[in-house]
């Protein structure tokens, strides 16, 4: 998977993202997004972590979610790409 990821993504190009952040994310910042699945692990009460996965058309966008993230008081576990279409428009 590393590899094809690796392969297609660019900057400028959509991919699919999963973001971890320490804590509950309010739903309220996400109930406009339908194309935003969010997880909310909370079996360890006492370290809850939200999983934000969606598809972002750039990098631009993904960098914008995050600064969202950054302003309402978030850490930011993780940012992992897991998916990259291959068929998307490649810059000329």
């Amino acid at each position: 998977m590393f590899r094809e990821v690796y392969e297609h993504l660019d900057y400028d190009r959509s991919a699919t993202y999963q973001i971890k952040i320490k804590g509950l994310l309010d739903p309220a910042l996400y109930a406009n997004a339908p194309s935003v699945r969010v997880t909310q692990e909370t079996s360890d009460r006492d370290h809850p972590v939200t999983m934000i996965t969606a598809v972002f058309a750039n990098q631009q966008e993904l960098w914008e979610v995050i600064q969202m993230i950054h302003q309402h008081g978030y850490p930011l576990i993780s940012i992992v790409c897991v998916r990259v279409p291959n068929n998307n428009h490649i810059r000329a």
